[in-house]
């Protein structure tokens, strides 16, 4: 499990993390340059996937 998952909850406890989804995929260009600017792979990887973008 993700540490984040474990840190903040799992998206059935934050049913807001849905609503966002569509916000970041609008804005793929620009989270596609700001994934690039954080150094664990595994955040950048989580954020891309959130934008659409794998």
């Amino acid at each position: 499990m993700a540490p984040s998952v474990l840190s903040f909850g799992s998206d059935s406890e934050h049913l807001e993390r849905e609503q966002c989804r569509p916000v970041f995929a609008q804005h793929a260009g620009v989270v596609a340059i700001l994934a690039e600017e954080l150094a664990d792979p595994a955040q950048r990887t989580k954020l891309r996937q959130a934008a659409g973008l794998l």
